[in-house]
């Protein structure tokens, strides 16, 4: 079934979980597409506070935000991987920053059982193992057991935005 070219059988895998994922997370995904905000405690906030900083300190790495805490430093408390790459996807494209904010967040969840596959055929080029770590990444990924993580249950749902990006550049 699995091709004996490495470069091959990594495309292959990784086109094939894309699908998988889709269908294991396409519900929430389809409720936070289709939601004008974000539902969830934390998300809110992230989409505020980001959407003040591509405004008003991107392109700067950090700046000072004087609306929140009687003013404080930002982004310094979460991972900002989040907050750069939205803020220069929003200066660039003609999308609000909930849009921005809603298309990296389902293309990362999209694509981390690949990306988690791609890593473990770099240990065991095996398709197999590529297969059953993808799979087993889109399955923790869909979980709803733990929401607090890089789930999508926490990501979308308790709106832990800032923790997914992160832990894709781990």
């Amino acid at each position: 079934m699995f091709s004996s070219r490495p470069g091959r059988l990594r495309a292959f895998v990784s086109v094939l979980l894309i699908p998988i994922t889709l269908a294991l997370n396409w519900t929430e995904l389809k409720a936070f597409w289709l939601s004008p905000t974000s539902g969830s405690f934390d998300g809110m906030s992230h989409l505020l506070i980001g959407e003040y900083y591509a405004k008003h300190i991107f392109p700067a790495t950090s700046g000072w935000a004087p609306h929140w805490f009687a003013g404080m430093p930002f982004p310094n408390f979460y991972p900002p991987l989040f907050y750069w790459l939205t803020a220069l996807l929003y200066r660039v494209s003609p999308w609000s920053y909930s849009a921005v904010v809603k298309a990296l967040l389902s293309l990362l969840i999209v694509t981390l059982p690949s990306l988690s596959a791609i890593l473990a055929g770099s240990f065991a080029p095996s398709g197999w193992a590529m297969l059953a770590t993808g799979c087993l990444t889109a399955a923790a990924l869909s979980s709803t057991d733990y929401p607090y993580g890089i789930g999508v249950d926490a990501t979308i749902g308790v709106g832990l935005f800032t923790q997914l990006p992160a832990y894709v550049c781990l």
